[in-house]
């Protein structure tokens, strides 16, 4: 009953369209239209054969409606004996022709199987190389880290400890006494003829 009422405002809009364009090329909204559309080329057209598809359209809408009115206000039981008698027909109708079971299992069912199968691939193979690279990048992140702390500083610290060695030497020998300084040139000079007359002989 919900329907009963839009399809009567349907019903009644669909009769009053009818007459806007009969007949063809003298209808109310050919002549609205005629000022700004284009006009055809003159032809004959025979009016018979619009009243005649006419007649035949609103005489099956007429059988569909009388049909309806009997089975459903005047005879009930009428229903119930015709799919009774007529089976194979009446599921067929039932299923409306069965375009919903077609449209399933052409589009339906495949496109979840396929978004199925690009969940599987997103979870399994790009989350896959995501996480991967994620550790990859990781494992190099912490390689460098023990490099710097291990390698890079220490040998940092070795030339620094290194030098504060040598310093301390070096600062031992500048004592400022003078004969110290004579001994360590005269030992120099002792060194460098050393390498000289080694050099020569090679």
């Amino acid at each position: 009953m919900v329907m009963v009422g839009p399809l009567m405002a349907l019903g009644v809009l669909s009769i009053l369209g009818g007459f806007l364009g009969f007949p063809p090329e003298h209808g109310w909204i050919h002549q609205f239209l005629a000022p700004v559309a284009g006009m055809g080329g003159e032809h004959d057209v025979s009016t018979g054969l619009v009243l005649m598809l006419m007649m035949i359209a609103t005489g099956i809408a007429l059988l569909g409606w009388g049909l309806a009115h009997y089975f459903y206000s005047v005879n009930l039981s009428a229903p119930d004996r015709l799919a009774a008698r007529f089976q194979a027909a009446y599921r067929i109708l039932l299923n409306k022709y069965y375009v919903d079971e077609l449209y399933d299992l052409l589009w339906v069912e495949p496109t979840k199987k396929l978004g199925l199968l690009l969940d599987w691939f997103d979870r399994t193979v790009i989350d896959g190389l995501v996480h991967a690279v994620a550790q990859i990048a990781e494992l190099f992140a912490a390689g460098s880290t023990w490099t710097e702390k291990h390698v890079i500083y220490g040998c940092v610290n070795v030339i620094g400890y290194g030098n504060h060695l040598a310093a301390r030497q070096w600062r031992q020998l500048q004592s400022g006494m003078v004969h110290h300084y004579a001994a360590i040139i005269v030992a120099g000079l002792f060194l460098l003829a050393a390498i000289i007359q080694l050099i020569m002989q090679l």
